[in-house]
C-alpha cells in the first residue's frame, strides 16, 4: 500500500463515567479501494485526547512529528474546532473514483411463520465507487431475496461490519401497553391468550414479535411461544419457561408506566431518572422512554439523562419536562 498523506480525524470515546469525549485519530491515507472511495482508504495509527485546546495542540504537535518522519503531508481540522464529522475529510473532498470490484461477505437470519430461525450466509461481488455503495447494493438484494421478517443482516466489506435490518413498522402499538398491564399480575400464558383473542389468526412469529415489543426479550429467547402455539407446550409449561425472563426485563418494560404515574402525581421526573441510573438502567433506554412517554426532543431527552445525576438540577429538568408536556 502506498501512503499518500497523514490525516487527523475526529472520533469519540467513552470514559468511565459513560460520558463521550472527543479524540483526534491519526490515520494514514493509502492508495487502495476503501469503504468511502474506490481509490483511497485510511488506516488508523494513533489516537489523542482532544476535548481541551491544549490537548488538540499536543495532538497536532505529535502528528506533525510523525508526518515529518514519514516525509508525508499532514491534513488536520482547525485547532479551534472541538469535534466534527468523523472519517476522512480528505477522502470526502476527492472526486468520485471509478467502479471497482468489491467482495461483500454477508450473514442473514430471519424467522418463519412457525417461529423457527433460519440462517444463511455467503459472499457477493459488486462493482461500485465505494465499499459503502457496494454494501448498499448487496443489502438491497438480500432484502428482496429474503422476504420473511424480521430479517437481520450483517455485511462486511473492507473489514468493516455493519448489522442492519429493515425497519419493522407497526400502525398499532397501543396494544403493547395492554400486554404490559396484563403481565403485571398475570402469567405469560394469559398474555399470549389475550393476543389470540385480539388476533385469532396470529401465527407463532407474530406472537413472538408482540412479546419482543412489549417485554424487550429477543426473539431467540421466545421460541417456547412457537411450541405453545403448535400445542407442544401447555400453559403451565409456557409460564415456567417465560415468567423469569419477563420478570427480569420488567424494570425496562414497566418504566413508561412508572414515568407516567410519577408525572401525574407531580413527582420529580429528574429524581426518578437519577434512581433508575443508580439501579443500572441503560442510558439509551432512558432516552427512548422519555421520548415515547413525553414526546421529548432527542436533544432534551439526552440533557435530562446526562444531568439528572445532580439533584441541584431537578427543578430545572422538571420544568423542562412540564414545558414540553403542556
Amino acid at each position: 500500500m502506498s501512503e499518500i498523506a497523514l490525516e487527523l480525524q475526529w472520533g469519540l470515546t467513552e470514559d468511565d463515567d459513560d460520558r463521550t469525549r472527543w479524540v483526534l485519530e491519526l490515520h494514514a491515507i493509502v492508495a487502495k479501494p476503501g469503504l468511502d472511495h474506490s481509490r483511497y482508504t485510511s488506516v488508523r495509527l494513533e489516537s489523542f485526547p482532544a476535548e481541551e485546546l491544549d490537548e488538540r495542540r499536543e495532538a497536532m504537535r505529535a502528528a506533525t512529528v510523525i508526518a515529518e518522519q514519514r516525509a508525508l503531508p499532514l491534513h488536520a481540522p482547525p485547532i479551534a474546532d472541538r469535534g466534527g464529522h468523523g472519517g476522512s475529510r480528505w477522502i470526502r473532498a476527492q472526486a468520485p473514483g471509478p467502479s471497482v470490484p468489491y467482495d461483500v461477505t454477508w450473514r442473514a437470519s430471519y424467522w418463519t411463520d412457525a417461529g423457527q430461525r433460519v440462517e444463511r450466509d455467503g459472499v457477493e461481488h459488486a462493482r461500485a465507487i465505494s465499499g459503502e455503495a457496494a454494501r448498499s447494493a448487496i443489502e438491497a438484494q438480500l432484502e428482496e431475496r429474503f422476504r420473511d421478517r424480521p430479517l437481520e443482516v450483517a455485511t462486511t466489506v473492507c473489514e468493516a461490519t455493519r448489522r442492519w435490518s429493515p425497519t419493522r413498522v407497526s400502525d398499532d402499538t397501543a396494544y403493547v401497553d395492554e400486554l404490559r398491564r396484563i403481565a403485571l399480575d398475570q402469567p405469560p400464558s394469559r398474555v399470549a391468550r389475550a393476543l389470540l383473542v385480539r388476533e385469532p389468526a396470529a401465527n407463532a412469529r407474530s406472537l413472538m414479535i408482540s412479546f419482543e415489543d412489549a417485554f424487550h426479550i429477543q426473539l431467540v429467547g421466545l421460541t417456547e411461544l412457537a411450541r405453545w402455539h403448535a400445542r407442544e407446550l401447555d400453559d403451565a409449561a409456557l409460564d415456567a419457561a417465560l415468567t423469569d425472563s419477563i420478570a427480569r426485563t420488567r424494570p425496562d418494560w414497566d418504566r413508561p408506566r412508572r414515568l407516567r404515574e410519577t408525572y401525574a402525581a407531580s413527582g420529580s421526573v429528574a429524581a426518578f431518572l437519577r434512581n433508575e441510573r443508580l439501579d443500572g438502567a441503560n442510558m439509551i433506554r432512558l432516552i427512548i422512554d422519555l421520548r415515547d412517554v413525553f414526546g421529548t426532543e432527542l436533544r432534551d431527552a439526552k440533557e435530562l439523562v446526562d444531568c439528572c445525576s445532580d439533584p441541584r438540577n431537578d427543578e430545572r429538568l422538571d420544568q423542562m419536562i412540564a414545558s414540553r408536556v403542556h
